[in-house]
């Protein structure tokens, strides 16, 4: 759907205002602090325009509120504990960060040619460093929180070969950085990454629980939700979360 299609579906299920993470300036594995919650709801008459600041998660306060965002392959999530609800959009960079594995690299091997530097690491390893972290400014440790993901695109569908004649110097970057950081299962033959996967060991590391995970079919006619036909590539699936109680 487009976005005119997309304020009438959030219209018709009752949505006011919603959350809509925004990753433009790359993924920032980073939820939307406290003091901005107040701020970061945008009326669904003017999605997909976001209101908040750069962020890829946030908290969900009030029942008839909840997120909704445009996406092509990228999980679309849910963190619970008890009357806390948090939603959270998660790709590949929101799950690792290209800075630490560049550092590593740079520094057990050389400087990577034809790799931009990416600047300084992040505060937060992953997005789900950061949700665990969230959770605990509200005094809910990780081992209380759980998980729940949506739309990861099949592993067949994102291949990271060494051996890719364009991003093999930068696939071999990450292979080796989730091999140190014990994430390597998350690969399986053929270099297919699993986001899922990837998920479920992050989160075993950091102590939080994981339910439902779900993907996106792999020989449907939407495996990466963009619409084949390349007249209509605005189009885009509309994942939707909506607090109720």
């Amino acid at each position: 759907m487009n976005s005119d299609d997309a304020r009438w579906t959030l219209r018709k299920l009752g949505f006011a205002y919603a959350f809509i993470p925004q990753t433009s300036r790359g993924a920032l594995a980073r939820v939307v602090s406290p003091q901005y919650e107040y701020c970061c709801m945008t009326p669904v008459n003017e999605f997909p325009r976001s209101q908040a600041t750069f962020a890829e998660a946030a908290f969900i306060n009030k029942v008839d509120e909840g997120a909704a965002a445009f996406y092509g392959g990228c999980i679309l999530g849910v963190a619970v504990s008890g009357k806390h609800q948090l939603y959270w959009h998660a790709g590949r960079d929101s799950l690792m960060d290209f800075a630490r594995a560049y550092e590593k690299w740079c520094a057990d091997e050389h400087t990577p040619y034809g790799i931009e530097y990416p600047g300084e690491p992040r505060q937060h390893e992953s997005i789900l460093h950061a949700i665990a972290h969230a959770f605990a400014e509200r005094d809910v440790p990780a081992a209380n929180v759980r998980l729940f993901c949506y739309g990861c695109i099949d592993p067949g569908n994102f291949m990271h070969s060494p051996e890719d004649r364009v991003h093999g110097t930068r696939n071999r970057i990450w292979l080796r950085y989730m091999q140190q950081r014990g994430w390597a299962g998350a690969v399986s033959s053929g270099y297919k990454l699993d986001l899922c996967a990837l998920i479920g060991i992050q989160a075993a590391q950091i102590g939080m629980l994981v339910g439902d995970m779900r993907y996106l079919p792999s020989s449907d006619a939407f495996p990466t939700t963009r619409h084949p036909d390349p007249e209509k590539k605005d189009r885009r699936s509309l994942g939707v979360f909506i607090r109720e109680a």
